[in-house]
C-alpha cells in the first residue's frame, strides 16, 4: 500500500500518478528498460551525450593537474 507524501497534497499526488500512467510514458520506460542493460558507461548527468559529460571529466581533470602543477 502507498501513503501519500504529508507535505504533497491530494490533488498533485493523483497528477503524479496518473502522469506514471499514461501510456507515453509506459512505452518511454520500456524502451529505457531495454537499453539500460546495453549501456557500457554510466551517464548520471540528465540529458547530456556521454561526449559532453566526458569532455566536462576531462576539463575538470586538467585543471586540477593545472593548479597543483603551478602551487
Amino acid at each position: 500500500m502507498v501513503t501519500i507524501p504529508k507535505d504533497m497534497p491530494g490533488e498533485k499526488w493523483q497528477k503524479t500518478v496518473d502522469h506514471f500512467l499514461y501510456p507515453k510514458y509506459i512505452s518511454r520506460h520500456q524502451a529505457n528498460k531495454k537499453v539500460c542493460p546495453l549501456k557500457r558507461f554510466p551517464n548520471r548527468d540528465g540529458t547530456a551525450l556521454y561526449s559532453s559529460t566526458y569532455y566536462k571529466i576531462v576539463m575538470i581533470y586538467l585543471c586540477v593537474c593545472v593548479c597543483v602543477f603551478f602551487i
